[in-house]
């Protein structure tokens, strides 16, 4: 059947681009579109009144899985999810998250009729996710994890990709999980035996190295731990990394004993030496350096962190409230990091706080009042910086 982009120009701040451009599993939203289509079976085509279609929005992400059930259902329709977990996960900042934009839609109508049409249902394959966050002082900001294989997403905001990137992640994982359980008995044995072959033994670490999906020219440390990830072609993974449900692009460097975990890093990007991401996407281009640990953050395309930049990810108070085309408004959770700009650059030492949003170009720089600048006298004793000159340390009086 042929597929149809409906256009969609809202552009997304702090990046002033429509989603479709933005960042998802390695590549862009409308390249994640396209790849999901062709493992349908399914490609992009004009609007033809005379057959018909699915249809999608330009902001819309779904999985090949959701095309072929809709698909099945052989009616036209407009896709409405009614699973409470799942409504819960993804509705914050959301337009309508009963009602993503895709669905059938019949000959002699227009695509822009979707929203018209009747609802159609399909099973989403939702699963509940064991909660992550066990300490009992991080309780208030548990959320109902909520996974599905036949899924769509609107992207309205930044922080959408954030959560957008980490449900396709786990989506990803069930489809191979789905094509190997539906393979003839012939593919599976074959599958097995390679998989076992590469891994050399039963150990779980070889076995979860050994499924990960690797691309051509690609240089992997032999000390590097990759377990369930899939590299674009020439990666370079540095000795003693670590990467755990990782999707990287092509080109792009894992530097060594960086530590990456369910992130999306994009072509040609960055994971500076030491560096701990987690819940992360990186853009294309986009460099990280090693820091106190970055959670839940985005990095535009070319962007440049620096060393011992902080990204605050969790409040203890009220929920983490974001920018949006309302105002400031909540973003429905108390765990989230900040969206850092195409080509901004963040200077060493800075820190942000959750919900921020670092604009395009920026550049941005910590305060310099404790950085050595002046030695301006000699001093005996122990000495200290103020607005950047040495002093001495003010002894207490016995």
């Amino acid at each position: 059947m042929r597929a149809v982009r409906l256009p969609h120009a809202a552009r997304l701040a702090p990046f002033d681009e429509p989603a479709a451009t933005l960042p998802v599993l390695g590549g862009t939203l409308a390249e994640s579109q396209a790849a999901a289509l062709r493992t349908a079976g399914h490609a992009l085509g004009e609007d033809d009144l005379q057959e018909p279609r699915l249809v999608f929005g330009a902001h819309t992400w779904f999985t090949a899985t959701l095309v072929r059930r809709l698909l099945a259902v052989g009616k036209p329709g407009r896709l409405v999810v009614r699973h409470e977990g799942w409504l819960r996960h993804v509705s914050p900042l959301a337009d309508d998250p009963a009602h993503p934009t895709i669905g059938v839609v019949p000959a002699g109508s227009p695509a822009s009729d979707l929203a018209q049409l009747d609802e159609i249902e399909v099973d989403g394959g939702f699963e509940a996710g064991k909660p992550v966050l066990d300490h009992p002082a991080l309780l208030h900001a548990q959320q109902d994890l909520v996974s599905g294989i036949a899924v769509a997403h609107d992207v309205d905001h930044w922080a959408h990709l954030v959560r957008l990137n980490g449900i396709a992640l786990s989506a990803l994982g069930r489809e191979r999980a789905a094509e190997f359980a539906e393979a003839p008995w012939w593919t599976k044995l074959s599958t097995t035996v390679s998989v076992l072959w590469r891994a050399g033994r039963l150990r779980e670490a070889e076995v979860l190295r050994a499924l990960s999906r690797v691309g051509a020219r690609a240089k992997l440390h032999p000390t590097a731990v990759i377990e369930a990830c899939e590299l674009g072609d020439d990666v370079e993974v540095g000795a003693g990394a670590v990467l755990r449900g990782v999707v990287v692009g092509d080109g792009a460097r894992i530097e060594p004993m960086a530590h990456v975990t369910a992130s999306s890093i994009g072509r040609r990007a960055t994971v500076g030496r030491q560096t701990h991401l987690a819940l992360c996407v990186l853009a294309e281009g986009a460099y990280v350096s090693a820091g106190v640990g970055h959670q839940a953050t985005l990095f535009g395309r070319e962007s440049f962190t620096a060393l011992g930049v902080c990204t605050f990810d969790l409040s203890f108070g009220q929920p983490i409230s974001v920018e949006s085309a309302a105002g400031r408004v909540s973003a429905g959770t108390f765990f989230l990091g900040s969206a850092i700009g195409h080509r901004a650059r963040v200077g060493a030492g800075v820190r942000l706080g959750y919900g921020m949003a670092v604009p395009n170009d920026a550049f941005l720089v910590a305060p310099a009042a404790d950085v050595l600048r002046r030695w301006p006298e000699p001093i005996s004793g122990p000495a200290t910086i103020a607005d950047g000159a040495a002093v001495p340390v003010a002894r207490r009086s016995r």
